[in-house]
């Protein structure tokens, strides 16, 4: 019997080396822009959840923007750990590129350092920010099909020590982007990584600032624990 091969795009973020809505609009002093810092393309460059895939057969351009809902956490130096700031769609401008985020805590204030996307357990070691890299991400698509990165793994920060409330955010993972060759009528429920040498690719990871430019460092030596990262594909994907 002849095999019938078929391909399977799917998407994940890996360290690779490197409806209605609330028209209110609170005090100005509870509010911060963030803006996105570039359009990514999908080879050799940072990803993001926050993505629209524009199918340009010459560039395969990515370009990252935010959307309702969409929230981060920012830490002060003089004052503010975590604190949860969000946006909605009628905050969002610049074709997605720019976004108004509110609180209704008490502003950080100092050297601002923030990231997304939120996580309850963040915290700050130093001038390091301390975060999580889901074990699990979900396989998700758009509207049209085009495979999409998982939102809870996109992070990217931003650290603004001039004391204005401008916050511009950078990509700090890379988006992998892999091709499965399997046979027709096969079900994917789940693709796991691992790193050849048993690095850790999930859980407690760090970033740090080096001239300005962030890092993720994750934890080195062998972490039996986090040295897989699975994609989950729910119910299974038939090809």
């Amino acid at each position: 019997m002849n095999r019938i091969l078929v391909l399977l795009r799917i998407t994940v973020v890996l360290v690779l080396s490197t409806s209605c809505t609330d028209d209110t609009i609170l005090p100005e002093g509870s509010q911060l822009t963030a803006s996105i810092e570039n359009t990514t393309t999908q080879e050799g460059t940072p990803g993001s959840s926050r993505i629209l895939f524009n199918n340009e057969p010459t560039y395969q351009r990515m370009n990252v923007v935010w959307k309702d809902g969409d929230s981060i956490g920012v830490f002060g130096s003089g004052g503010g750990t975590n604190t949860l700031y969000t946006t909605r769609s009628s905050a969002i401008t610049d074709n997605g590129r720019t976004a108004i985020f509110t609180t209704t805590a008490t502003k950080p204030t100092g050297t601002l350092t923030a990231y997304y996307p939120y996580q309850k357990n963040a915290t700050m070691n130093g001038e390091e920010l301390l975060l999580n890299m889901p074990r699990t991400q979900q396989y998700t698509t758009d509207g049209s099909g085009i495979v999409l990165p998982p939102a809870e793994a996109g992070f990217m920060v931003a650290r603004q020590t001039d004391g204005n409330d401008n916050l511009l955010f950078s990509n700090v993972l890379a988006l992998l982007q892999i091709n499965l060759l399997q046979n027709r009528d096969s079900i994917v429920k789940k693709v796991i990584f691992t790193d050849l040498s048993h690095k850790p690719v999930s859980g407690p990871f760090r970033i740090k600032w080096t001239d300005n430019i962030p890092e993720a460092v994750f934890p080195a030596g062998n972490t039996p624990a986090n040295d897989t990262l699975t994609l989950n594909c729910g119910e299974g994907i038939s090809l």
